[in-house]
C-alpha cells in the first residue's frame, strides 16, 4: 500500500496505546471503520483517529470487514 491508496479496516482494539499518543484519551472506537491513509512498514498504519488527528497505530489493532464478520459469527456460535 502506498500513500495514494485507502483501505478500510475495522478497529478491534480501542485501548492499546503503546506509543503514548493518546495521553490516556481514547482515539479509536471498537467496531468502527477507519480508512488507512498510509502504511510505511509491517507494524503500523497511519489513519485519522476519532479526534481528527492523523496518527500511527499498530496493525494488530485492526481487521478487514471479512475478518470482523467471522469474529462476530464465532461469538454467536455460527
Amino acid at each position: 500500500m502506498n500513500g495514494s491508496e485507502y483501505v478500510a479496516m475495522i478497529c478491534i482494539d480501542a485501548e492499546t496505546d503503546i506509543l503514548g499518543f493518546g495521553k490516556g484519551v481514547k482515539e479509536l472506537t471498537y467496531g468502527k471503520t477507519y480508512h488507512v491513509v498510509h502504511s510505511y512498514n509491517t507494524k503500523f498504519y497511519i489513519l485519522v483517529n476519532d479526534r481528527g488527528i492523523k496518527n500511527d497505530y499498530l496493525r494488530s489493532r485492526f481487521v478487514t470487514k471479512e475478518e470482523f464478520r467471522e469474529m462476530k459469527l464465532k461469538e454467536i456460535g455460527i
